[in-house]
């Protein structure tokens, strides 16, 4: 399944636009893909 990138706009009740929340809950299955840099990958495991 291709990664989608999320929309622009938010989808969700906060204020400012998270991508990374976005990803998750909008595309579980590109949240790999998502986070493949690495610097990326260390800022998810620091939020989770």
């Amino acid at each position: 399944m291709p990664h989608i990138p999320p929309p622009p706009c938010p989808l969700n009740s906060h204020a400012e636009w998270d991508p990374l929340e976005e990803v998750i809950i909008g595309n579980p299955e590109g949240v790999f893909a998502a986070f493949w840099d690495p610097l990326d990958r260390m800022v998810y495991f620091h939020r989770g």
